[in-house]
């Protein structure tokens, strides 16, 4: 819904492709840029040299009278709550931002090629956006697969025959991750770790991720970062947009979206997405397969109304993604065929629904209570390991509603404050053989939350509080606190703090590390009457972030440095390390971690950018019986990224990542009875890509991925005996298969 206005704001520019006359008219949006953009309604909008005058509609778009020769026009925008801000129109640029300041013409900047990706410290957490530019430097294919440019978040093998990729952020996993697309909560609970990976990235318009709490506002978890994702759904969206990939492996996608105007106010859009694996391999002779086979749809749609006193957002998505994997002996030339030795099969389905409701509160539009209401149903059933017939199977159906009412910004003061419930049906059955384990649970949560903003040019102060009840856990509050000091134009101070409090989804959680045959040991039901036996997730985040922005050699420069410290009431944990035939599942405190981060974006020169980027993390847990590094956490983890592209529109993107050793769970003995070292090794992986823009509107990629043909040989535990009580396949701390070639196109029909 209609977010926060913030004392910062950009103007997206379009044009049409041919002019309408002598005298013409020159779109533009006033949009906020401290979240996905959402218009700015009722802006004044003045242009001195003409006299026009106008204001901006419900969406923040303008109109500007102007000439075929004029090229450029200087405008002042007025918005309620800032002062006016003067700023330079450009006619003749494609994808022109001009960042309004609030203090005229002499802070604005004028950037003539919109980054790929950006820092944004205005609002109260310094946000890192990724564009749609930055998500094509990674051609392949999934959300969880698009964030080989980031070091922020960390992506990795879940083990080595499932194909999951699991998500980490502040050196903490993904369930810890505030996920949502478009500000709704459509991915939690069974999706939590496969989700990012069943998002079609072509198909994504934009990512925006903020380490640390957010805001009151979003919900009670989150508890180390947000990561907010929103589709193809602009109104400058082209009507029909076309991908394809392969790649050398035989994975193939392809994806389809489509943007109808029904009428000036009213916007649909639709989805369609397929992926199969075509065959697979085993590169490593370890008789296992290297990626599973699988097959995924994926379709939506989405319909977006703006109204003079109220906006409309509804839509809904389907999935279905089936995947085997297991021995190599189970398929014949990558076929599948009649189990005959150890096999894992997984087969999700997917639905949800939503709709959103803006009402604005006063003619500016600066005031608003937004409403959003979700629905969900999401099935599993698993196949964990065909020797022992373990399985795991289940069904999610959730239900969320949040109404948010934002005052007025006009003032020195302003607030936000609304009320939030959720309910959530789980039935989950977990076993092998005859015996097995139901888990059935009908989870409420309901809360109120109020947030005072204290707002100046120069400084920002943010005081959350939320209350909760929750039919398992009883009653809570969730303080939380922004304070955000602009030093000046170039520098940005931004620090933060607050708690968090999650319900664990133990199997939709840990389910690649029940891929096994450890015995597993889950806490004693009926002792204690919560979901699993378990008590509630809850931990404490604190930190800050650094920004300076400015010019070196004539180009823009970008520094932003993160430190991070997020320590435990309560945590669930997977102990590996206890037993070498057992896994063991518990909650403990006091476990913590500590996460510093430093990235450099610079130009060097015209049309190219370098990123540069440092990660250090030191994230323990009480594991047998002693205090140890995460298993397969990386300390060190560093990321160059180089981007170029030539007047004739070529693309070439090379990206090099430096991974440092990872903790190897497992008692010393039984590990150096195996011949594997308590750490992995160090590892680099390089990849490459060059893409071509042609003008009608047609655009070709190819590339290599992972070219010095880095991958890990033994990602199966006792794997040439699988009837062990060793066997355990979630042992891949890096590549489980080799270099990867692929080619691809896009096509975009405006």
């Amino acid at each position: 819904m209609r977010p926060r206005l913030s004392l910062w704001a950009c103007v997206l520019l379009f044009q049409f492709v041919s002019d309408l006359g002598a005298q013409n008219t020159k779109p533009g949006r006033l949009v906020t840029d401290d979240s996905i953009p959402k218009g700015l309604a009722g802006a004044k909008i003045h242009v001195p040299e003409t006299g026009y005058r106008t204001r901006t509609d419900p969406e923040g778009r303008f109109e500007i009278p102007t000439k075929k020769s004029t090229q450029t026009a200087l405008l002042i925008a007025s918005v309620p709550g800032l002062k006016p801000d003067t700023f330079l129109f450009h006619f003749d640029t494609a994808g022109t931002q001009l960042f309004i300041s609030g203090q005229g013409l002499q802070a604005a900047w004028v950037i003539r090629e919109k980054n790929a990706s950006s820092f944004n410290g205005r609002g109260i957490q310094t946000t890192e956006i990724l564009g749609e530019g930055e998500l094509k430097k990674a051609a392949c294919c999934t959300l969880s697969e698009s964030f080989e440019t980031n070091n922020t978040v960390e992506v990795s093998n879940a083990d080595g025959v499932s194909g999951i990729r699991q998500v980490e952020m502040l050196g903490l996993a993904g369930k810890y991750v505030l996920m949502t697309r478009d500000n709704m909560p459509l991915m939690r609970g069974f999706g939590v770790l496969t989700g990012l990976g069943q998002i079609p990235g072509p198909m994504v318009q934009g990512v925006h991720i903020a380490k640390g709490t957010g805001s009151v506002t979003n919900g009670h978890d989150g508890l180390t970062g947000g990561l907010n994702y929103a589709l193809k759904a602009s109104e400058t969206d082209p009507r029909l947009f076309v991908n394809g990939y392969i790649n050398n492996q035989l994975r193939a996608e392809g994806n389809l979206t489509s943007h109808q105007q029904l009428n000036r106010r009213t916007h649909n859009y639709s989805y369609l997405h397929h992926s199969r694996q075509l065959r697979t391999m085993d590169q490593g002779k370890d008789g296992y397969t290297d990626m599973p086979l699988y097959s995924r749809w994926y379709g939506g749609n989405h319909l977006s109304h703006y109204g003079r006193k109220a906006e409309v957002q509804t839509g809904f998505t389907l999935l279905t993604d089936h995947r085997m994997g297991g021995s190599i002996h189970n398929f014949h030339n990558g076929i599948h065929k009649p189990y005959q030795s150890f096999a894992f099969d997984m087969l999700e389905q997917k639905a949800d629904a939503y709709i959103k409701l803006g009402i604005f509160t006063n003619k500016e539009g600066s005031s608003s209570i937004g409403n959003i209401l979700t629905a969900t149903q999401h099935k599993t059933d698993a196949l964990l390991n065909s020797l022992t017939d373990r399985k795991w199977s289940g069904t999610q159906k959730s239900l969320a509603f949040s109404s948010v009412y934002a005052s007025d910004a006009d003032h020195l003061w302003a607030v936000r404050t609304g009320v939030q419930a959720m309910l959530d049906r789980v039935t989950e059955t977990y076993g092998q053989g005859s015996v097995h384990r139901q888990v059935n649970r009908t989870e409420t949560v309901a809360g109120a939350f109020g947030e005072l903003v204290y707002r100046t040019e120069q400084f920002t102060w943010v005081a959350g509080l939320r209350a909760d009840a929750n039919n398992f856990y009883g009653f809570w509050l969730t303080p939380r606190t922004h304070l955000r000091y602009a030093i000046n134009k170039h520098h940005t101070l931004h620090l933060q703090s607050g708690t968090g409090r999650r319900t664990s989804w133990l199997f939709a959680e840990f389910f690649p590390w029940l891929i096994n045959n450890r015995q597993v040991v889950l806490p004693p039901m009926g002792l204690v009457n919560t979901p699993y036996g378990l008590a509630q997730e809850k931990a404490w985040n604190t930190g800050g972030n650094y920004v300076w922005e400015g010019m070196v050699f004539g180009y823009p420069s970008t520094v932003s440095i993160d430190a991070w410290y997020t320590r435990f009431g309560t945590q669930v944990v997977a102990d590996r390390d206890l037993s070498d035939s057992a896994i063991y599942f518990l909650a403990q405190n006091g476990n913590n971690s500590t996460a510093v981060q430093a990235d450099w974006v610079f130009r060097p020169y015209r049309r190219t950018e370098v990123k540069l980027s440092y990660r250090y993390v030191n994230s323990r847990q009480w594991l047998g019986d002693q205090w140890q590094i995460t298993p397969f956490q990386s300390v060190h983890r560093m990321l160059a990224v180089f981007s170029f592209h030539n007047r004739r529109q070529w693309y070439f993107d090379a990206i090099a990542q430096f991974n440092g050793p990872k903790r190897i769970p497992g008692t010393r003995t039984h590990l150096e009875n195996a011949g594997i070292n308590r750490y992995s090794p160090w590892y680099t992986l390089l990849n490459v890509q060059i893409r071509k823009q042609f003008k009608n509107g047609w655009e070709i990629y190819a590339g290599g991925e992972n070219l010095l043909n880095v991958w890990q040989r033994n990602p199966v535990m006792s794997g040439l005996n699988p009837q062990s009580p060793l066997f355990d396949v979630a042992y891949a701390w890096g590549p489980v298969n080799g270099t990867n070639g692929f080619i691809g196109f896009r096509w975009y029909l405006k």
